[in-house]
């Protein structure tokens, strides 16, 4: 292996067992994250010595041992650097006593990366400084203890191993690491309570151990290699006498990894994440697969490695933890296109992209983007990826970058067949069709519903009740009332039954549009009223039209007060959601109110306000006439009356 590979992956091993970020260690060294990550991931092979040095300082370790390919491995939740000056790691002794007794021990990784960039004087001044306060602390334990408690060494040695047990160790885990016989063993533990430093609970199977100030093991308790046979025994008595739940599953895991027997660690790290997850401890479950994640890096397992932090992703995502989730999602892509395999890269950035389309509309078209570019035509995901980035892009509101998506998906489909390419082919005409709706280009939106409609088999039932409900809504802007309510019935039942309460709203509000043109105003206000019952807080656009439908039934029944006070608020409505046609729509609607209410001025001023938002848009003008007309009976309908009085 070369030197400079040797170096990349010691400073990797380090940064995972510490939990320190690169984008960390680069602003510490002043190289940028970008080229740093290329020198640690392979792809660059030339780092200044400057660089390897300011890296060797802020990790605290000899540069000769960052090339060394026998560099001991530490513990992963033992962050601290590798001290070979006997100053400093006295120093880093006084550091964990002191992050023990201040209950600091979760901010360990900042101290020792500040320690890192300290020069042998400034670290001279701190040990002193911790010295000293140290000694204050054990004058202030002495004074509070020295009455009630003198132990024992073997009291001490027993206190250790139960604190290493953990808060809340069963008594049979305890017994297995104590090395004592029964007798004995009871004796000291009734010595340690009745000293008031131990408590003995007893659980509904077991007994239960738990320590007052957890004492933590020292070298000159143990050496390193009798406390890695400690852990041993302690998970071996914890699979021979397991607790429930996900938290025993991460402790035992913890355990396994402190022992280093890390291929069965990363089983249990594994199990532990999936019954997280099923509890719907999101969080956690990331933090598991994140851990698993490291383990399979250092043994590694790249694709392993790979695939855990996909699921930390996902999970942090569900967490709405949307930076972490960002930050694991980069790290996983960097280790599959590391191994170089083109189908996983895919895949990841086909499911990085559908968890971000929920929060980040622009981070959910960048990972499609990424998926394309690792990806050709000639792969099965290439035309459902392009589908996904113009789903994404009309959602954006970027038209042309959807179109152009799904021409380049239509020329995917002109070289295969199967299945997948016809469900492709359906889906290019769904998202057609709404592009088309978008640039009211009625006709053709239509045309490619139907299509779509005929061809359902290839889509979920979600994506055909948003054609039929779309085509409900060209046809009420065609006029045609019988096929509007035919369409948008069958997508509010749809949607309905599939539970999708804003699309179903949605439905309520459009069917009341239709019974107004067909001045069925009694059935316009019930499913007015339904509407506004369900409506989201934060749906302005359909509480604006709710307020413009009763604006309307209260215009044709001559109350002009109430219809204009109706319509100020649809106004008020649209302008908070930003939706500029139904703005314009409503304040066109509003200026005929003010005209028959003789109030001149106000009409002026809402009909400037509904042109100049269409010309500003350059918008055909008779798009908005035609819009404004429909919240009038038919003709038809006016000369019978209101069919439901």
């Amino acid at each position: 292996m070369a030197s400079i590979e040797i170096f990349a992956k010691n400073v990797r091993r380090l940064l995972a067992q510490r939990n320190i970020r690169i984008k960390d260690l680069a602003a510490r060294i002043g190289l940028s994250e970008s080229y740093l990550s290329l020198v640690l991931n392979g792809t660059r092979k030339n780092l200044s010595d400057e660089y390897k040095d300011r890296i060797s300082s802020v990790l605290n370790v000899p540069l000769s041992l960052l090339y060394s390919e026998h560099q001991p491995i530490q513990s992963l939740d033992d962050p601290s650097p590798v001290f070979t000056d006997s100053q400093r790691h006295e120093l880093k002794d006084l550091i964990e006593v002191f992050l023990m007794k201040s209950h600091l021990s979760h901010k360990r990784n900042a101290f020792y990366v500040v320690l890192g960039t300290l020069s042998d004087r400034d670290a001279q001044s701190v040990r002193y400084f911790l010295s000293e306060l140290l000694e204050e602390f054990a004058r202030d334990d002495s004074a509070r203890v020295s009455d009630t408690m003198d132990l024992t060494e073997e009291e001490i040695r027993l206190l250790a191993l139960i604190s290493t047990a953990g808060d809340d160790a069963r008594s049979e885990w305890v017994k297995a690491i104590a090395g004592l016989e029964g007798e004995d063993f009871a004796r000291v533990t009734k010595s340690l309570r009745d000293k008031g430093v131990l408590s003995i609970i007893e659980d509904v199977s077991c007994s239960r151990y738990r320590v007052a100030n957890p004492y933590a093991p020292t070298s000159s308790l143990f050496s390193q290699a009798k406390l890695r046979q400690v852990y041993r025994d302690l998970a071996r008595a914890m699979e021979l006498y397991p607790d429930e739940g996900p938290f025993f599953l991460r402790n035992l895991a913890d355990t396994l990894m402190k022992a280093m027997l890390d291929d069965e660690a990363v089983v249990y790290f594994e199990k532990a994440a999936a019954a997280f997850c099923e509890n719907g401890l999101y969080e956690e479950a990331a933090d598991s697969w994140h851990k698993a994640a490291v383990i399979h890096g250092i043994l590694e397992r790249p694709y392993d490695k790979g695939r855990c932090l996909l699921e930390a992703a996902y999970l942090s995502v569900l967490a709405k933890k949307l930076d972490t989730a960002t930050e694991l999602a980069e790290n996983a892509y960097s280790t599959l296109k590391a191994v170089g395999r083109t189908k996983h890269i895919e895949s990841a950035c086909t499911r990085i992209g559908a968890w971000f389309a929920a929060y980040d509309l622009d981070a959910a078209a960048a990972w499609y983007k990424r998926g394309l570019q690792n990806s050709s035509l000639d792969s099965d995901l290439y035309g459902p990826l392009l589908i996904n980035l113009a789903n994404i892009s009309l959602q954006r509101g970027k038209l042309g970058e959807a179109e152009n998506a799904l021409d380049e998906a239509r020329r995917w489909a002109g070289r295969r067949s199967g299945p997948e390419v016809e469900r492709v082919m359906t889906h290019t005409s769904l998202l057609m069709g709404l592009i088309e709706y978008e640039r009211r280009s009625w006709t053709r939106a239509r045309d490619h519903f139907l299509r779509c409609i005929e061809r359902g088999e290839d889509l979920k039932p979600e994506e055909i009740a948003s054609a039929l409900h779309n085509l409900g809504m060209i046809m009420y802007r065609h006029d045609d009332m019988d096929g509007a309510l035919k369409y948008l019935t069958q997508a509010y039942d749809m949607h309905r039954s599939l539970g999708r309460k804003p699309a179903w709203v949605s439905g309520l509000v459009e069917l009341a549009k239709v019974a107004l043109r067909e001045g069925k105003t009694k059935e316009a206000q019930r499913l007015a009223d339904e509407a506004l019952a369900h409506i989201d807080e934060q749906a302005n656009r359909e509480r604006g039209w709710v307020c413009l439908i009763r604006g309307c039934i209260d215009k044709n029944a001559g109350r002009l007060s109430e219809a204009a006070d109706s319509g100020r608020q649809a106004v008020a409505c649209f302008q908070r959601e930003g939706a500029q046609r139904d703005l314009a729509c409503a304040a066109l609607w509003l200026s005929q109110v003010f005209k028959d209410m003789g109030n001149t001025q106000e009409e002026r001023l809402m009909e400037r306000r509904a042109f100049q938002i269409y010309e500003k848009q350059r918008w055909d003008i008779r798009e908005l006439h035609r819009e404004c007309s429909l919240l009038s009976p038919a003709k038809s309908t006016q000369s019978r009356g209101d069919e439901t009085q």
